[in-house]
């Protein structure tokens, strides 16, 4: 079974730890999908990793992928992964969590309504 993972926000962290983690396994990196609002740093980093897949809009993937790292900064959180869930798509996010508590609790209750 292929995994299609989306990388959400290609920062500096992304580039420097995620990616040549990920990179380690050659079959989850061609299914990779690179995610950010600036398309020039988007290609060059596809450049680096061989990755083929990226889009300046989230929105636009997450029904083609099962899982997404969320590394865009930490106000846009809450915002991308109700995104994801809503759309059944598994998220690892990067600290902190979200900005609230409030904010916490109903990304749990979307993902303990999806389960």
């Amino acid at each position: 079974m292929e995994i299609k993972l989306a990388l959400i926000g290609v920062g500096a962290f992304a580039e420097k730890f995620y990616l040549p983690a990920i990179a380690k396994y050659p079959d989850l990196i061609k299914q990779m999908v690179l995610v950010d609002k600036n398309l020039d740093r988007i290609k060059k980093i596809c450049r680096m990793f061989n990755i083929n897949n990226y889009s300046e809009n989230y929105k636009e993937i997450l029904d083609f992928v099962d899982g997404a790292i969320i590394t865009v900064p930490n106000y846009l959180h809450f915002s991308v992964a109700k995104d994801c869930l809503m759309k059944e798509v598994n998220i690892l996010i990067e600290k902190p969590f979200v900005t609230s508590y409030k904010e916490a609790k109903e990304l749990l209750a979307i993902s303990d309504d999806k389960d």
